[in-house]
């Protein structure tokens, strides 16, 4: 009798604390899967998260994780098309927020000039460098990074020697 109750209280010492927080550490395995690559397994732990009742801030995350995915397999604008409905809900509460995150959407596409346009969503005068500017670096962004790193290599400071931390 005395042995069973202590191990009723054991497991309620130590059952529900690891029950209340199994989501933050299903949060953590998702970030550790986004930061080496692992889209199946970061998949399932969203869909473990989503089957749970979260915060908005959360399920905002969520859909933002689930679009970059999305993006990688290159399926960016239909992900990215889902997240509309958070633009006018995060407009208020949170602004620029909802641009932010969906720049690292584009970014995990790879379309870093969409990326660029909605980093800089505000400034039309960038819109317009952008739209001249990107044709020439698609025809011939090799030759120019070949020149930067010429350029680099032969940078010498006014002293003389290349600084040093």
């Amino acid at each position: 009798m005395v042995l069973g109750i202590g191990a009723l209280l054991l497991g309620l010492t130590f059952g529900i604390p690891a029950w209340l927080f199994r989501d933050a550490n299903r949060y953590d395995r998702l970030l550790r899967c986004f930061a080496v690559g692992d889209w199946k397994q970061a998949e399932k732990l969203i869909h473990a998260l989503r089957s749970t009742t979260q915060p908005d801030s959360l399920r905002f995350d969520l859909d933002i994780r689930e679009a970059m995915i999305q993006a990688t397999h290159g399926n960016a604008a239909q992900a990215l098309a889902g997240l509309e409905h958070w633009r006018s809900r995060l407009a208020t509460s949170s602004p620029g927020l909802f641009e932010g995150r969906v720049a690292s959407a584009y970014q995990a596409a790879g379309d870093y000039y969409a990326l660029a346009l909605v980093r800089d969503g505000r400034s039309d005068q960038a819109k317009k460098v952008l739209d001249r500017v990107a044709p020439i670096l698609m025809a011939h962004g090799d030759e120019l990074l070949l020149k930067m790193v010429q350029l680099e290599a032969g940078y010498r400071p006014a002293t003389g020697k290349p600084a040093s931390l």
